[in-house]
């Protein structure tokens, strides 16, 4: 099944009057089984420690921080959606800084398809400062065919106000971010690539002027799950229980237990002959016996 984008969201937290501490992406609709990704810009008084997640479940692919001027800070998050109704992530940044922040910029998006063991091949961060109009993302290396490529750039103290992007050739804009009064804008692009390879994005084109500007972009490849050989079958391992004069019992799932694992149950009871057993919901009986034995 080829990567598919399902659907795409963006918000962003405005200045309050004090320094940024955390906030929450909008997220995209989704699936249970959809990779849900988050990019995070965040403007002004960035410490070392940059962003991290405050939420379970979400963990962090990279990060950088700017500081070559007016400081900025970008990363990526992601989780595996579970349902069709995730709670949103809370996501902090460290303001190491005592001046109001501008904001923080979230853009969100949601693929179906994507291996769900491997979901990353290439990773790659680039930071520049004075670069014009015409940022450069970062290429990557890939291993497999049929990647997705997903291209994010932000840019920072442009003296156009909300300046805009246009993608790099063959790229197609999934969302971008200008907030009204603000010199800065966030986008995401994506692509599909057949064939396993090096795939340099090339530049966007950025509306608007130069102001000593500082632009952070990720370029990350989403690995297509029907591209990757299964491991082999093992045995993770195995839990029992017992209990007398009871209707029902309950077995605990195996410690190292994945989504897509098979599970095995077997139930055996004595002196109750002429019962059946109910497995539980979502498990399929695969046979059953029934033997009346006199013992003694």
């Amino acid at each position: 099944m080829a990567i598919t984008l399902r659907d795409s969201a963006k918000n962003a937290v405005l200045d309050d009057g004090s320094p940024a501490t955390e906030g929450s992406p909008t997220l995209p609709i989704h699936q249970s089984g959809d990779l849900l990704l988050v990019f995070c810009y965040y403007s002004r008084n960035i410490a070392d420690e940059g962003w991290s997640s405050n939420t379970a479940g979400w963990e962090l692919v990279t990060r950088g921080q700017n500081t070559a001027g007016r400081d900025q800070s970008i990363g990526v998050f992601y989780k595996f959606a579970t349902s069709s109704s995730e709670s949103a992530p809370v996501l902090e940044v460290y303001s190491g800084g005592t001046s109001d922040f501008d904001y923080m910029n979230f853009i969100s998006c949601a693929y179906t398809g994507v291996d769900p063991r491997n979901p990353f091949e290439g990773v790659e961060t680039r930071l520049q400062a004075n670069e014009g109009d015409s940022p450069n993302s970062p290429g990557v290396l890939t291993s497999s065919d049929n990647t997705r490529v997903l291209c994010y750039v932000a840019s920072t103290h442009f003296s156009t106000t909300q300046p805009t992007y246009t993608a790099p050739t063959g790229y197609t804009i999934v969302e971008q971010n200008p907030v009204a009064n603000f010199h800065d804008n966030c986008a995401l692009a994506d692509k599909a690539v057949s064939t396993a390879g090096y795939e340099d994005p090339g530049a966007w084109s950025l509306s608007g002027s130069d102001a000593a500007s500082e632009l952070g972009s990720i370029t990350l490849t989403l690995r297509d799950e029907s591209e990757t050989t299964a491991p082999p079958a093992y045995f993770i391992g195995m839990n029992q229980e017992g209990a007398a004069s009871v209707s029902s019992v309950a077995i605990a799932v195996p410690d190292g237990t994945l989504d897509g694992d098979l599970l095995i149950a077997v139930a055996n009871q004595i002196n109750v002959a002429g019962r059946t057993t109910t497995p539980p919901a979502g498990w399929t009986e695969v046979t059953a016996l029934d033997v009346d034995t006199t013992v003694g």
